[in-house]
């Protein structure tokens, strides 16, 4: 089995096994079930989403991330709702069971949380982690974030690793190691890269830990505002793409062939639009990859961040299965997400989502999806 997780920042793939996580809402004609998040509601596809199942959690809670993985267990799908609950199936979304409460863990340290992203470890598909982003307190105050480790499939949860990051936390700082997006290295499990909301947080937007979270190193400094969004290349665990904006002077993209020692910059953008912003690295390809987010459109490079061109209109977030095919959600105004594919890298698309999954765009943001390849 090939195992595909879509959720924004990061795609790993590990030996006969592909690990993609991005959020989005996207299936190949080849996939045989499927899991998407929404807006009150969660849904399951058990034909390469040509038909959608939608069902409910208890008290109508959103679905804010998700994740999917074929283990011992068989096709295991992860959902994390707005009440802050992990909930798990592990019969391809037939049902569904709680899987871990986080709210007595967060509430009172983290108000106002939100889960940021499930990411499932590539080569051992038990250890799960999973982001929470919020605030210092209910309503106000910086942003902050916590990353906990499982590696018994979900049952059981450890303490906080961004502890340490906390540690060197500068109170004049605006976020605290608010976590947006993780990526672990295909070829070394312990190696983990966090991309995070930094404003007026130097050295916080990228960090690296070589000891599966216990501690973590700076590895892209300077004041760099708001989302980060990073994503590894599956061919060359060196190449990581990290897009940021940089206070007062638009959107960049930052890329390092040598695991963070030195990184080559590119403005691509002089809008913003926080939150939807992403850069996804091509599977195939370790010099090209895609990005998107603010009003100039989705751009691809393929001179190893030289170069970026216009080849569409925004999207929300996107997958690859290659250099040519892609899935993504456009962006739109609320209510008008469509799962859509391209098989020419993104210059054309067209729609196959079912329409229903139109609240697959909450607040003109989408949800996450995963996917699992036969």
């Amino acid at each position: 089995m090939t195992t595909m997780s879509l959720d924004m920042t990061t795609n790993q793939p590990s030996g006969s096994a592909m690990t993609y996580t991005f959020s989005a809402a996207v299936v190949s004609p080849t996939v045989s079930v499927l899991y998407a998040g929404g807006n009150q509601k969660g849904y399951v596809s058990t034909n390469g989403g040509a038909s959608w199942n939608s069902f409910a959690f208890p008290n109508n809670v959103d679905v804010q991330a998700v994740a999917a993985v074929t283990n011992t267990q068989g096709l295991v799908g992860y959902m994390a709702t707005s009440d802050l609950k992990l909930w798990k199936t592990t019969n391809a979304g037939q049902a569904f069971s709680t899987a871990y409460d986080f709210a007595p863990t967060v509430q009172g340290v983290i108000g106002n949380a939100v889960f940021s992203m499930i990411t499932i470890d590539p080569v051992q598909p038990n250890t799960i982690y999973v982001g929470i982003h919020g605030k210092t307190d209910a309503f106000w105050g910086p942003d902050k974030g916590a990353l906990f480790r499982s590696t018994d499939g979900g049952q059981t949860f450890g303490s906080d690793l961004l502890a340490h990051c906390h540690a060197n936390h500068n109170p004049g700082d605006w976020y605290d190691c608010a976590i947006t997006s993780l990526a672990i290295d295909p070829r070394n499990p312990n190696i983990l890269w966090i991309g995070q909301d930094a404003w007026n947080s130097p050295g916080q937007a990228v960090m690296r830990s070589t000891d599966s979270g216990q501690t973590w190193q700076s590895m892209l400094g300077g004041m760099i505002d708001m989302f980060t969004g990073i994503s590894l290349s599956n061919i060359n665990s060196n190449v990581l793409w990290a897009i940021a904006q940089q206070e007062l002077s638009g959107q960049f993209i930052y890329r390092t062939a040598d695991g963070g020692t030195s990184w080559t910059a590119t403005k691509i953008d002089n809008t913003l639009n926080p939150g939807n912003r992403f850069v996804l690295a091509d599977p195939v390809n370790a010099q090209a990859a895609w990005a998107s987010g603010g009003q100039e459109g989705l751009k691809r490079s393929q001179d190893g961040n030289l170069n970026w061109t216009r080849i569409n209109s925004p999207f929300h977030a996107l997958a690859a299965m290659n250099s040519q095919w892609l899935y993504g959600v456009p962006e739109g105004p609320q209510g008008a997400a469509s799962v859509q594919v391209s098989t020419d890298g993104g210059i054309t698309w067209s729609s196959i989502g079912d329409p229903t999954m139109a609240e697959l765009s909450r607040y003109g943001k989408p949800q996450p999806l995963s996917v699992v390849l036969p």
